[in-house]
């Protein structure tokens, strides 16, 4: 099964993808930062139709650039296309403490993108016990026949770990 078509995301996304494997993509942007966008399938949340999201910055980024949101979110709607009652769950990386930074990032490339009539972003934010902050997501279309179903599970989920 083809979880991407690098030829849709292409005709849309600003920047040109190229294939990695059946479910990741790379772009490089103009500022020649390369980035590698993929899903894993996921059974820790949700254990139906559940995906992992994961965007890499393989350089590092050199100013603000809009267009690597409207890239994410081509692939995000994408892939939607192909595996459309699933559900998709990211987690800011913690490496860097930058992780607050990236979850408004990404909720500011959601909310600004058509995407929104189309899909919720649920996000959850937890600190453990050292302090460290952790961000959630959770990418659903609207039109899911278990919306409700699924976004309670990854909430509940959440508060209890």
């Amino acid at each position: 099964m083809a979880f991407l078509s690098v030829e849709d995301i292409n005709r849309v996304a600003p920047y040109q993808v190229v294939p990695v494997d059946e479910m990741s993509v790379s772009f490089v942007t103009a500022g020649n930062v390369r980035y590698l966008v993929g899903f894993s399938h996921d059974i820790f949340i949700v254990d139906k139709d559940g995906y992992y999201l994961y965007v890499v910055d393989q350089d590092k980024p050199q100013s603000k650039d809009p267009l690597i949101g409207q890239t994410i979110i081509a692939i995000i709607e994408d892939f939607f296309n192909h595996v459309s009652e699933s559900a998709v769950l990211y987690i800011c990386d913690v490496n860097d403490q930058k992780q607050s930074f990236r979850a408004r990032l990404f909720s500011s490339w959601f909310s600004t993108a058509e995407a929104n009539f189309k899909y919720t972003l649920n996000t959850y934010h937890s600190q453990d016990n050292k302090g460290v902050d952790y961000y959630y997501g959770l990418i659903l279309r609207k039109d899911n026949p278990e919306h409700d179903e699924i976004v309670q599970i990854f909430y509940d989920f959440l508060a209890e770990h």
